[in-house]
């Protein structure tokens, strides 16, 4: 089994520390895309400068109320951090056999605006934001076709960009027209395919699975 995952699961634990996660870990093989990773890795550095700040800001409130100044002891530097958290990205990824990260898809320019041009999900109302989910999406498609004969997993948070708006147990009828027009024949639905009982019916009649 193949577990791709969307960047928002990893960054609400970025060293994969909670249950959860060791679940996944111990079902699958956990696949990290390239966009997943650089956003990962990016926000990773945000929260880390975010924290260093408010620390030594702290530091700062604390030495004016005391006569001797304290110092910080145990934190590493930004970079130190940053060096230690690749690291760990690559350690899970060799251990998954999944390295290096899967690469970014290749599609054109041209293909991705005319995808925001009509507002076909995963890109949102107003056509502007989309872009990394797209290219997210794409990679996914990638995958189910090079793996055709394996079960694959692809779990995100983010329902609004990827599920039907009615229901985000269902995946939206646009990102099934596009696995269909890939020729991908197989799709799995988010739940247990009760709630997605009308998309199953119309992705048998394109002839999937």
């Amino acid at each position: 089994m193949l577990i791709i995952l969307d960047s928002n699961i990893l960054i609400k634990d970025f060293y994969m520390r909670k249950a959860n996660m060791q679940l996944l870990r111990k079902f699958g093989k956990v696949i990290i895309p390239e966009i997943v990773y650089d956003e990962v890795r990016n926000k990773h550095r945000e929260r880390l400068e975010a924290a260093l700040v408010a620390i030594n800001r702290k530091i700062d409130e604390y030495n004016d109320l005391v006569p001797e100044k304290a110092k910080i002891d145990g934190v590493r530097s930004l970079e130190e951090e940053m060096k230690s958290y690749d690291d760990f990205l690559t350690c899970f990824m060799l251990e998954m056999g999944a390295y290096p990260p899967e690469a970014y898809p290749d599609i054109s320019h041209k293909d991705v605006v005319a995808r925001a041009l009509t507002r076909k999900k995963p890109f949102k109302a107003d056509g502007k934001d989309g872009y990394r989910d797209f290219l997210l999406w794409c990679t996914v498609l990638d995958l189910l076709k090079y793996y055709a004969m394996e079960e694959i997993h692809f779990i995100s948070e983010n329902t609004s960009d990827f599920a039907d708006s009615s229901n985000r147990f269902k995946l939206h009828e646009q990102l099934i027209d596009q696995a269909a027009e890939d020729g991908i024949d197989t799709i799995v639905t988010c739940d247990n395919g009760i709630a997605a009982a009308d998309e199953i019916a119309d992705a048998r009649h394109r002839g999937m699975t």
